[in-house]
């Protein structure tokens, strides 16, 4: 809590995360609604960072990669 984390998935097919949240401080709420937004295909990003909005969490613009 309170600090960055990161995923990335450089292969060319879908990755699965598995998250583990201990309380859950509403998180696994959060993941539902993503999920839920997923349904159809990858949703605009913009609907998944107010989806993290809402629970409290930050999505910051992916960094350049080095090089």
């Amino acid at each position: 809590r309170g600090r960055r984390h990161a995923v990335r998935n450089d292969a060319d097919k879908p990755a699965r995360v598995l998250v583990l949240c201990a309380p859950s401080c509403g998180l696994d709420q959060m993941f539902a609604e993503m999920d839920a937004a997923t349904v159809a295909g990858m949703p605009e990003m913009a609907k998944v960072v107010a989806i993290a909005a809402k629970y409290g969490v930050t999505i910051d613009a992916p960094a350049d990669p080095p090089g």
